[in-house]
């Protein structure tokens, strides 16, 4: 038995018309990351189909983005602490039949194995944070948060 639950399993009504919009949501704020990154390489977005196999989205054709724009992307995504939980959850609110959602779903897809199997080319930073810290908190670099 596999230990990731589907976001709307235990959910109904309202409540689950709220986690939905909640979800569409962070879809339109990862598409506009995606839109950003092949805007600036100047690459068109994958042409794909769903099938079923072990990554559910099968190229046509090519994929322009290159290891080097995934590294990029994964690492905006990282910065901005989406983990790749958040992609599957994410994934499922997605048109399996529709062409322009499946666009995206192979680049989130590409970006949820990139950043599970190598979690530690994305997420280090939190290593780096004490000595970092420590010097700026000595220069009164931050302020004091009220009690």
């Amino acid at each position: 038995m596999g230990c990731y639950t589907q976001w709307y399993m235990y959910l109904q009504g309202a409540e689950l018309e709220k986690e939905k919009k909640r979800m569409q949501a962070k879809f339109l704020s990862l598409k506009h990351i995606i839109d950003y990154y092949f805007a600036i390489a100047e690459k068109k977005l994958p042409n794909v189909r769903y099938v079923e196999s072990a990554s559910n989205y099968e190229l046509i054709g090519v994929d322009e983005f290159s290891d080097a724009d995934y590294l990029a992307l994964c690492r905006h995504l990282a910065c901005d602490e989406v983990h790749f939980t958040v992609l599957l959850d994410v994934l499922t609110i997605l048109s399996r039949a529709h062409p322009e959602a499946g666009k995206y779903a192979y680049v989130l897809m590409r970006c949820l194995i990139r950043l599970r199997n190598s979690k530690w080319n994305y997420y280090p930073i939190v290593d780096l944070i004490p000595d970092n810290m420590q010097k700026l908190s000595e220069t009164g670099f931050f302020a004091e948060i009220p009690k």
